[in-house]
């Protein structure tokens, strides 16, 4: 939005380099997300102004790009349009105080309000296949390595997968409240303190998960009792036994075969 030769030059070299590459996959890599929340948005501290928001939105639109990625924010977030994933990643240095009253829990005091909340400290791991491409958030939680330490084998952790792996699963998770729930965040200097932005609360569920499902099949036979199958796939044993150690209560949810009866019950053990 500068208006400079030097802006003018910039893009007309992006858009000489997309039409050299027509026809190939391509992902964008910027500082400022063109929006948080959507493209009509107001302009504040962590979006694109216009008119060069639009400009921008358009040239990802008519060039088809995977994704976008961008940072400045310190917080996780995530949208999808015109057939593109747009990414906001995360810091491994300090989360935004800003961002702080966004969730329904609130950081620990030793976290200085929210601006070092390390729970929600990370990085992203991107996985490109041949028909797309996924995205793993990897926790740090503030985590640092002295120059020449090798990293320790640390606390077990539960296998990061995502929808976009198409891996089949027995295990879902409970949630008491709404998930990725749009919030108005309070005015909160220095960034913004004439605006009040609003945000998707969407960050990474694993980092709360209080309780996980896990699936069992009742079936009979004529004159035979009732015998239980477990369906649980072999892929999450070893994520709902990470899970019991980080305290997760797990349960399972029981399916009737014959009258096509659902229950819930606590899982022994």
């Amino acid at each position: 939005n500068s208006g400079l030769e030097e802006e003018r030059a910039q893009r007309a070299w992006l858009a000489d380099v997309l039409a050299q590459h027509a026809g190939m996959r391509k992902f964008m890599f910027v500082h400022y997300a063109p929006f948080l929340l959507e493209p009509g948005e107001p302009p504040n501290y962590d979006n694109v102004d216009q008119p060069a928001r639009d400009w921008l939105l358009g040239l990802i639109e008519r060039n088809t790009f995977d994704a976008v990625f961008a940072g400045h924010v310190h917080n996780y977030f995530y949208n999808r349009r015109a057939g593109t994933d747009f990414y906001i990643a995360p810091s491994t240095a300090f989360v935004r105080q800003d961002f702080s009253e966004m969730y329904r829990a609130a950081p620990r005091p030793e976290h200085e309000n929210g601006r070092d909340d390390a729970d929600k400290l990370g990085f992203f791991e991107v996985m490109v296949y041949r028909g797309g491409h996924s995205v793993r958030f990897i926790e740090s939680r503030g985590g640092v390595l002295a120059e020449g330490t090798k990293l320790p084998p640390g606390e077990a952790r539960l296998p990061a997968l995502t929808c976009r792996e198409a891996v089949d699963s027995s295990v879902g998770v409970c949630l008491r409240h709404p998930w990725a729930e749009l919030v108005d965040l309070p005015l909160n200097g220095p960034m913004d303190e004439f605006v009040r932005k609003r945000a998707r609360a969407g960050f990474c569920i694993e980092v709360g998960i209080a309780r996980l499902a896990r699936l069992r099949r009742e079936a009979s036979g004529a004159g035979q009792a009732l015998a239980q199958r477990d369906v649980l796939l072999v892929r999450d044993q070893e994520r709902l036994r990470v899970a019991r150690q980080r305290r997760v209560k797990v349960e399972h949810t029981v399916v009737d075969e014959r009258e096509d009866r659902r229950g819930r019950k606590p899982l022994a053990g």
